[in-house]
């Protein structure tokens, strides 16, 4: 909020384009930041606490806003105009629009009052597009059991008979995988 105080001190003293466009920017600029900063994982357990404020859709709304706001007004400040295209095509990738980040790349190229710079920025951002537009393939992490079993699983069979019987299961069955070897020789524990 303090940031967004600031810039707007620079919109209320300043009639200076050059100074009104970059303020367009850094308010674009900043609302996409934390647009784009990761969710805290405890937002998932305690949303009303750790989920962000205003949601990522509306800090693109507001980046948008403030871009769009630049290229309606400032189109005499090239660097500053430039900029805002770059931050909404951005946006437009975050947001799957494809087509329209394709265009406003295309128009940076085209632009004659873009640096050489912003061209080679939006060339590369364009061939990019293609790789980005294809779903990601994740494969779910393969996670070892915590606990290698060491005996077969246990039978649903009679709970008594014969067959339940401690003399019927075989001692290698029950004793742990890295105990001792059996001794014959009699035990001294009181019984």
């Amino acid at each position: 909020d303090r940031g967004h105080a600031e810039i707007e001190k620079v919109r209320e003293i300043s009639s200076d384009a050059r100074l009104l466009a970059q303020a367009d920017v850094v308010m674009g600029d900043l609302a996409y930041t934390f647009a784009m900063l990761p969710v805290s994982p405890a937002a998932t357990t305690r949303p009303a606490e750790f989920s962000p404020r205003p949601s990522r859709d509306e800090l693109f709304n507001q980046a948008t806003s403030a871009y769009q706001d630049l290229l309606d007004k400032y189109k005499d400040q090239p660097v500053s105009f430039t900029t805002a295209q770059l931050g909404m095509a951005a946006i437009a990738e975050n947001r799957g629009e494809w087509d329209k980040a394709a265009a406003l790349y295309q128009a940076i190229r085209n632009d004659a009052n873009a640096s050489t710079l912003f061209k080679q920025i939006a060339e590369r951002q364009a061939s990019a597009l293609e790789n980005l537009r294809q779903p990601a393939m994740v494969k779910a992490a393969e996670v070892p059991p915590l606990l290698t079993p060491t005996t077969a699983p246990a039978t649903t069979g009679p709970t008594s008979g014969p067959s339940a019987s401690p003399s019927a299961i075989e001692p290698s069955a029950t004793k742990p995988a890295n105990a001792p070897p059996p001794t014959s020789a009699p035990s001294t524990q009181a019984k």
